[in-house]
C-alpha cells in the first residue's frame, strides 16, 4: 500500500483544554478528519442569517380555509414532502417560523441520490469517492461521488419547485 502525499492539512487547538481537530486533504481529493471528542463538541458552525428573495404564498388562516396536508416544518425533509403531495394533486400549507431562512446546516449527500431527485445543480463542489476512518488503521474507501450541498441553490429550488404546484406558506411555530 503506497503512502498518499498531503495537499493540505488544518490544525486547529480548541480552547484551555487545547483540545484537537485536523483536517488533511490527500492527492486523491480525499479528506480525512481526525479530532478529540472536546474538539468536537466545542466546535460551532459560524451562521449569518440570512433570508431569501422570495414572494410567498401566504396561508391566511383567518379564512378558515382547510387544506390536505399541513407540513410542520421547512426543512429539505419538509419542503420535500410539501413539493411531492402537492405535486400529486393535494393541497398543502407549509408552517415554518421562518420559510424564507437558509438553512443554518451543511449538508452532504451522495451524488447519485441528488441525480434521482434532478439536484445535481444545487451542488457546490463534488469527490469521486470518500473515504471512512475507522480508527487510524483501518479505513475503507467507497467509490461512490459524494457532494457538498449549496444550501441557498437547494432552499431556493425547493421553495419554487412547492410555490409552482400552489403550496401556501404559514409563518408560524408548529408546537
Amino acid at each position: 500500500m503506497g503512502s498518499l502525499k498531503k495537499l493540505e492539512t488544518q490544525e486547529v487547538k480548541f480552547g484551555p483544554n487545547k483540545s484537537y481537530f485536523r483536517r488533511d486533504m490527500n492527492n486523491d481529493g480525499c479528506i480525512k478528519v481526525m479530532a478529540s471528542r472536546s474538539a468536537l463538541l466545542e466546535l460551532v458552525p459560524e451562521t449569518k442569517k440570512e433570508n431569501l428573495d422570495v414572494e410567498l404564498p401566504i396561508f391566511d388562516p383567518s379564512k378558515g380555509t382547510v387544506v390536505d396536508l399541513a407540513v410542520v416544518g421547512g426543512g429539505p425533509a419538509g419542503l420535500a414532502v410539501a413539493q411531492r403531495v402537492s405535486q400529486a394533486g393535494l393541497s398543502v400549507c407549509s408552517i415554518d417560523p421562518s420559510p424564507t431562512l437558509i438553512w443554518p446546516n451543511n449538508y452532504g449527500v451522495w451524488v447519485d441520490e441528488f441525480e434521482a431527485m434532478d439536484l445535481l445543480d444545487c451542488l457546490d463542489t463534488t469527490w469521486s469517492g470518500t473515504v471512512v476512518y475507522i480508527d487510524d488503521q483501518k479505513k475503507k474507501h467507497l467509490d461512490r461521488p459524494y457532494g457538498r450541498v449549496n444550501r441557498k441553490q437547494l432552499k431556493s429550488k425547493m421553495l419554487l419547485k412547492c410555490i409552482s404546484n400552489g403550496v401556501k406558506f404559514h409563518q408560524a411555530k408548529g408546537y
